[in-house]
């Protein structure tokens, strides 16, 4: 079953990375939420689509990221499916080495690597290409691609470089995959 989902990169939460201070795994908040999902293993989904959780299909989405600024070009993502327990990044936390990756050097394969496997996470990939500025001419403002889910792994997150930034990043998290 194919699902559309596009993404407008026009206001995504941001921020930043400090040179200085430890950074965290981020395979270390899915840990903390595997172990509660462990305690409650028959956990209701308040998003009121309990038979999703037991769908064994497989989904593929194809995602368009648009970046609809004049003068911020985008880095390649990271971009992971996974259930409601998981997390990509949080705000207000300390960056993982894979974001810190992404917000230094637009170097997704760090973050890539880190959720490849983890419980919570079903499928991570890595975009290929830039997203350039509306208007500019050396990379299209807009990219395309495909990413699967199952189960309950029902949402998505991205993150991504603010090229133009000093060591800045934007994502999205744990965006609900639209059904049906």
């Amino acid at each position: 079953m194919r699902k559309l989902l596009t993404l407008s990169l026009s206001a995504f939460a941001l921020a930043a990375c400090a040179e200085n201070g430890p950074v965290t795994d981020p395979t270390t908040s899915f840990a903390a939420a595997d172990a509660a999902e462990s305690r409650d293993h028959e956990w209701r989904d308040t998003d009121g689509d309990e038979d999703d959780d037991r769908d064994s299909r497989t989904k593929t989405y194809r995602v368009t990221v648009t970046n609809l600024t004049t003068g911020q070009p985008l880095s390649p993502a990271v971009v992971v499916t996974h259930n409601r327990r998981a997390s990509l990044f949080g705000a207000g936390e300390r960056a993982s080495e894979g974001i810190r990756a992404i917000a230094e050097n637009g170097d997704p394969s760090v973050a890539a690597a880190a959720l490849a496997g983890a419980r919570g996470v079903f499928s991570v990939i890595t975009t290929t290409a830039p997203v350039g500025i509306q208007g500019g001419t050396a990379f299209p403002s807009s990219l395309s691609f495909e990413i699967t889910a199952r189960g309950n792994a029902k949402r998505l997150s991205l993150s991504l470089m603010l090229i133009c930034t000093n060591d800045g990043f934007a994502g999205l998290d744990a965006v609900r995959l639209p059904r049906g």
